[in-house]
């Protein structure tokens, strides 16, 4: 993250990319509005000076247009010595915003890190995020599966071009390969089956076997092998029964039935039976040497022959091959194992409120410590990046934003200042008529 916040490519800005044509125009129609405004109080000025000697009352819209133009004035010299300097002249404190941007870039940077990256701000914001719920509805929307079919084909060619390049790859591979071999196998396969999300699908792994098996009984070749292995290990049951066809379809059916019971009834004692045997088995593995021992064999055995830069590699070159010759038919692939995969991993997220609740507190924790650390480099990213912009195109965005408001003071300005003139004239008149 540092690299990328100090690159250069994130500094650059491109002149179009810090103006707007609409915040341009919406200043401009302010400006002329501001303008229209001191130009009428200096035309009322003017009428109501000739004709105040035939007519004394417009000595008092005189006091108001001659105070008009002077708040009008003051204004509109404030408002333009903070982007520029006022008819051109070099006076002091003007043109504040060019004069100060790098002060200005410093101060928004270590405001932006104070006040937004600030560990009660981002907590309490975190807070307001169910970030399963947020993650179960976005995955069951059928329409992100190929959206992100998309991007990544479109993005791909260019990312599989410089990780192989630049030797990523095979670095990604051997390092994953050398830290697999470390792992604590005990510990880590304790943790995979104690962990919320496991402790919460123990029920949907019965149920994913009990359909293997349902399947396996639903193979005619299975099927076959099944009965030719009843005739040879029971041939007086078969022979008892009167055929091995009737036999052996009642064997089937009910076995197929109680599987069908088992999965419909979420209560069913082989549920608990089950729960009871993965607890037994965790806590067998978690207090058992011969169990620990046998996992790090298995570990041991599994990656002593590389294959995780083997199948790394592999995979690495069907996918370059399927995204640089069959580009759209990857990318029908791509949506449709994700719009059948997002649905499923959207239900493993189908926890109780408790679980729910502890994941949701560890992507916090793990979130706000990540902003955490990076809360200075973010800060002096944004003020970088505010003193890298051009000053007339910073004075320009700015304007833009801020402009129109400014204007407003000055229409204001010339309005309360008229109405200041207009009560200071008529006491001095009434205080004079005594």
């Amino acid at each position: 993250m540092r690299a990328l916040l100090r690159s250069a490519e994130w500094r650059a800005r491109p002149r179009a990319t810090l103006r707007s044509a609409s915040g341009a125009t919406t200043l401009q129609r302010a400006k002329l509005a501001a303008t229209g405004v001191l130009v009428t109080c200096v035309a009322t000025l003017v009428a109501s000076r000739l004709l105040a000697a035939q007519w004394p009352a417009m000595a008092y819209v005189a006091a108001f247009a001659e105070a008009a133009v002077i708040g009008g004035l003051a204004d509109w010299y404030a408002v333009v010595a903070i982007f520029g300097r006022p008819l051109g002249l070099p006076l002091p404190h003007t043109a504040i915003v060019v004069r100060e941007r790098d002060r200005i870039a410093e101060r928004l940077g270590s405001f932006i890190q104070e006040n937004f990256l600030g560990a009660d701000v981002l907590d309490a914001r975190l807070r307001e995020i169910d970030f399963v719920e947020a993650a179960r509805r976005w995955m069951r929307n059928p329409s992100n599966a190929e959206q992100i079919a998309k991007r990544i084909v479109a993005i791909s060619p260019f990312l599989l071009d410089a990780i192989e390049k630049s030797g990523l790859r095979d670095e990604v591979l051997d390092r994953l390969s050398r830290r697999l071999l470390a792992v604590d196998a005990q510990r880590a396969a304790s943790s995979i089956l104690r962990s919320p999300f496991v402790s919460a699908n123990r029920h949907r792994v019965l149920d994913v076997a009990l359909g293997g098996v349902l399947k396996i009984l639903s193979s005619p070749k299975t099927l076959a092998e099944l009965r030719d292995g009843m005739r040879r290990e029971m041939p007086a049951v078969v022979k008892l029964a009167g055929g091995d066809h009737a036999v052996f379809r009642k064997i089937v059916l009910s076995i197929a039935a109680y599987i069908e019971n088992v999965r419909s009834d979420p209560e069913h004692a082989l549920h608990r039976e089950f729960e009871t045997l993965m607890d037994k088995v965790v806590e067998e593995i978690e207090s058992s040497p011969e169990a620990g021992q046998a996992i790090a064999r298995l570990r041991d055995e599994l990656f002593a022959a590389s294959p995780v830069e083997t199948l790394g590699r592999h995979a690495f070159a069907t996918v370059r091959r399927l995204v640089e010759e069959q580009s759209e038919t990857f990318a029908r692939s791509l949506s449709a194992g994700l719009a059948e995969a997002m649905p499923r991993a959207a239900a493993m997220l189908d926890v109780t409120d408790d679980q729910s609740s502890r994941l949701n507190g560890a992507l916090r924790a793990m979130i706000a410590g990540a902003i955490e650390s990076r809360r200075g480099e973010i800060g002096d990213f944004v003020a970088a990046q505010v003193k890298s912009w051009d000053a007339d195109e910073m004075v320009a965005l700015v304007e833009d934003n801020i402009g129109p408001d400014l204007q407003f003071i000055r229409m204001n300005g010339a309005v309360v200042g008229g109405l200041a003139g207009l009560a200071i004239f008529a006491i001095s008149q009434a205080l004079g008529a005594h």
